[in-house]
């Protein structure tokens, strides 16, 4: 089983399960994995919308869990 399997295995096996945290400040901001899975979905429709093929992509964006959903 790859990674990429095991990731969506977890986000499908707990949906409503805080998986990720992001550190905002002083503040813990628990994402779910039916939140990430969202944000997984939104990252691949952006990428087929504009086009892009193959395994490459370059990101430029601050610190959040919008790097693990790409």
């Amino acid at each position: 089983m790859s990674f990429v399997q095991t990731f969506f295995e977890q986000l499908a096996a707990h949906p409503d399960k805080p998986l990720v945290t992001e550190v905002h400040g002083a503040t813990l901001v628990p994402s779910t994995g039916r939140e990430l899975a969202g944000l997984v979905a939104r990252a691949r429709g952006g990428i087929q919308a504009v086009g892009q093929a193959g395994d490459r992509a370059v990101l430029i964006a601050p610190n959040s869990i919008r790097w693990v959903a790409a």
